[in-house]
């Protein structure tokens, strides 16, 4: 089922086919580092992790339309507070390549006006100025920690 729709991609549940490019994302130390998992996944880990967003309704795979190849993953969902958390993962052939803001503007419209969602939270490392860029090009703000961390940036969006 497609979720979201952008010019160049769209958002669908994950499938089991989907196995080999979460795993090129997931052993990939550069990708992992500023995800939340923080290090490179084993095969066991992933195949999981694909087992429960298969059945989930707030991850997603992305997919590029001209190719159909899943190129990351997405997530609007609950964490840590009664807001919907946005979080997205890209493989890194694909970064720098407006994705990620193209996607997180999507999914920023459909919490608004779709899921009638007042805020929306965002989080990323300190040292990922291209994640925080992404999100203060959207409209996110940083706003106060909410774990104490500190090497976490927060942000909010309101609607």
């Amino acid at each position: 089922m497609t979720i979201i729709q952008t010019p160049r991609t769209y958002l669908r549940s994950f499938t089991i086919n989907d196995l080999d490019s979460l795993l090129i994302m997931m052993k990939d130390s550069e990708v992992m580092k500023h995800t939340g998992f923080k290090e490179v996944q084993s095969d066991e880990k992933v195949a999981s992790l694909l087992s429960k967003w298969s059945l989930s309704k707030t991850v997603w795979a992305l997919v590029k339309k001209e190719s159909e190849e899943v190129i990351g993953w997405f997530m609007l969902k609950r964490t840590i507070l009664d807001a919907p958390e946005l979080g997205f993962m890209l493989c890194k052939s694909e970064w720098g390549n407006g994705y990620a803001t193209e996607v997180s503007k999507a999914l920023l419209d459909y919490a608004f006006n779709t899921l009638d969602e007042k805020k929306v939270i965002a989080s990323s490392d300190s040292d990922n100025p291209a994640s925080i860029k992404v999100l203060k090009k959207i409209g996110f703000v940083e706003t106060k920690s909410y774990s104490g961390e500190k090497d976490t940036c927060y942000f909010e969006v309101l609607k």
